[in-house]
């Protein structure tokens, strides 16, 4: 995606949604992907259908869609109690996005999954060398089955060292039955702020 067209969606949106916060950036092992994480005022009640204050002129959703080659790009959407729980994950110089999918048999509320799908953010705050920043995790308001963490980290060296700890194995162990898939995406975000 050229800088100009990221610059010219990324003003759009902050001043026809009224977004207040956002931000994008590259990903690491995917150069040709873009990261691209909104905070939406409470007043748009569906993001993922927003089209804009005037669809007939600029088509929000559109315009995202005709920048994806395929035309279909990835959306999430993470309920949050506040902005302040992921924003350390968001401003680390490096975020991780974690997405683990449980299998479609597996039941979230099981005290031993809840336990440990929670626990496997919580136990990054003891990363032995320490270097993580904070950050939180949701669930994905249309697929109970998707968990995604943001979080974030003092470098991608530290996030290595961490990995191969025994704490960090413990809860991904743990879950391993029940989870169908997941993978972890690195990026170095640039904050954007329409006041």
């Amino acid at each position: 995606m050229s800088p100009i067209i990221a610059e010219i969606l990324k003003i759009t949106a902050a001043l026809s949604a009224g977004v207040k916060e956002q931000y994008y950036g590259m990903l690491h092992d995917r150069s040709n992907m873009l990261s691209w994480v909104i905070e939406w005022p409470a007043s748009i009640k569906d993001p993922l259908a927003y089209s804009g204050p005037d669809p007939n002129k600029f088509n929000f959703r559109e315009t995202v869609r005709a920048l994806d080659t395929n035309g279909k790009p990835t959306s999430w959407l993470l309920p949050f109690e506040s902005a302040d729980v992921i924003r350390p994950a968001l401003v680390a110089p490096v975020t991780e996005f974690c997405d683990l999918i449980l299998k479609p048999e597996v039941d979230r509320t099981t005290p031993d999954v809840a336990k440990s799908l929670h626990k496997t953010f919580t136990d990054c705050y003891d990363a032995p060398d320490g270097g993580f920043t904070g950050g939180y995790w949701s669930v994905e308001a249309r697929n109970d089955r998707q968990n995604i963490y943001i979080l974030g980290w003092d470098s991608r060296e530290l996030h290595a060292k961490y990995s191969k700890t025994p704490l960090f194995d413990l809860e991904l162990e743990k879950l391993a039955p029940f989870v169908a898939s997941g993978e972890g995406l690195f990026t170095n975000l640039t904050r954007e702020t329409n006041a």
